[in-house]
């Protein structure tokens, strides 16, 4: 394993984690390139997508994005790039902008939303 500030390289996953001030939650990610997923997942509170997803939804390194724990993502990103899946598992998935749900025509990609988790628009 390397380590280098935040981030570990354990084999071909990468891991980091960022945290907020208190109350506001935190937002943690976890990038598996063996299987192609980006993981994020936020405890509690809201939080914004980690600037250090964009790049990998957009350059398409990954086929599927799924949201964790049960606290709110809030992604106002233009992900058009990004043709893979988006599952919300737990809490909430919230956008301001279509864009922010990848690219969904042509059958380029899904947003499921599993029982007990929400998708919210919120312009």
């Amino acid at each position: 394993m390397i380590n280098k500030g935040l981030i570990s390289v354990v084999s071909t996953m990468v891991l980091a984690v960022s945290m907020t001030a208190a109350g506001e939650g935190s937002v943690g990610y976890e990038y598996d390139t063996d299987n192609r997923i980006l993981y994020v997942t936020i405890e509690n509170g809201h939080q914004e997508l980690p600037a250090e997803c964009i790049p990998i939804l957009r350059d398409n390194s990954v086929t599927n994005f799924m949201k964790l724990g049960l606290g709110t993502l809030s992604v106002s990103d233009d992900l058009t790039l990004y043709e893979g899946d988006i599952t919300v598992h737990e809490g909430t998935y919230s956008f301001t902008t279509n864009a922010a749900l990848g690219k969904l025509s042509n059958l380029a990609g899904t947003v499921y939303v599993d029982d007990g988790a929400t998708l919210d628009y919120d312009p």
